[in-house]
């Protein structure tokens, strides 16, 4: 929260907003269960802020050794949480395009660290397992998630649960763990060629959830209340749509619904304020792309199985939009009843 606060009196804002600040963490419930719990979505929110910070500093300063800093950061997201993997593609891609606009030849190898180090790390797994590959929660992922999804959507829970266990069970078969890995990625992958639109149904849904989901999950776990048994609501919603919503929440506590509703809404006033911050003439375009391609990057790498818990890392990012959606909006208000001209 500091660091953002000091972004806010580095800008044109040039002030604090600890009632905002106060605010959002209180509308926000994940930040402070995910800091009382030994998982790594708070040291990736601190290391995703920190590369923020570094690309921004670098762009405003344009000295390089922000830009190996931001790098820095990068690799150490990716090595934490392997989602960030590809996201070393796009800080190549970007480096590349700077040390020949700029002829600055040691952005380009600054560029190369990150994907060099996730390639080297591919390498050792390789060496290790006889699979080439960044992490095994990919396979995971496709199978568990994506491919579940597509089944369930279209069959429903009981064949979905029982197709994962038949694959599950063949890939068990295989005679190596890189067999193992390549059986479940062609399998998985298969599903999703056969029913490309039921994935994509599913994966923009997800996206949406990432955005709104108000943390049932992460408040019912934490707190040990209101917890349901059989299929959780992903289900519903996969099977029957938001329809599902209603029968899967018609035997929950009133308050704790209440507060669930409350979140949602503070959720869509996140939203809100990053279209508003998009649209704030007042930012500079690089600081605009950055922030909100960061955000619809993890959002879209995340896909499926979007839920609070993975906003977590792109919280801050979320929290530093607000005071320029609020400007933004006052100065709509004022051009558009008041007749007042920007300057």
């Amino acid at each position: 929260m500091y660091t953002v606060q000091r972004l806010w009196l580095e800008s044109l804002l040039q002030r604090k907003y600890p009632v905002l600040l106060l605010a959002a963490v209180v509308l926000y419930p994940a930040q402070v269960i995910y800091a009382n719990i030994v998982m790594s979505e708070m040291l990736v929110q601190a290391l995703l802020l920190g590369y923020f910070v570094a690309l921004l500093h670098f762009n405003r300063k344009g000295q390089p050794h922000y830009f190996l800093v931001a790098g820095f950061f990068l690799m150490v997201a990716m090595l934490t949480k392997p989602l960030f993997y590809p996201f070393t593609f796009l800080f190549l891609a970007w480096g590349v395009f700077l040390s020949f606009k700029q002829k600055r030849a040691l952005l380009l190898l600054y560029a190369v660290l990150p994907l060099a180090v996730a390639v080297g790390y591919q390498k050792y797994n390789e060496h290790r397992t006889g699979y080439f590959h960044f992490s095994s929660i990919q396979e995971i992922n496709l199978r568990q998630y994506n491919a579940f999804g597509v089944w369930e959507k279209e069959h429903g829970y009981a064949y979905a649960d029982s197709a994962l266990t038949a694959l599950e069970t063949n890939a068990d078969q295989q005679p190596s763990f890189a067999e193992r890995q390549k059986f479940i990625r062609k399998a998985s992958v298969e599903v999703l060629l056969n029913s490309p639109v039921t994935y994509a149904q599913n994966h923009l849904l997800g996206m949406v959830h990432f955005f709104l989901d108000p943390g049932r999950y992460d408040l019912v776990h934490y707190f040990g209340v209101d917890i349901k048994k059989g299929p959780g609501l992903s289900s519903y919603l996969q099977t029957e749509g938001y329809g599902g919503l209603f029968k899967y929440f018609k035997d929950y506590n009133f308050f704790f619904l209440l507060a669930l509703v409350l979140l949602v809404l503070a959720n869509l006033l996140k939203v809100a304020s990053l279209v508003l911050f998009a649209l704030n003439k007042r930012v500079a375009v690089y600081e605009k792309v950055l922030l909100l391609g960061v955000i619809l990057l993890v959002a879209g790498l995340t896909g499926p199985v979007g839920a609070s818990r993975y906003t977590v890392p792109v919280f801050p990012l979320m929290l530093y939009t607000f005071p320029f959606a609020l400007q933004a909006s006052r100065l709509f208000i004022q051009k558009r009843l008041f007749f007042v001209e920007e300057k």
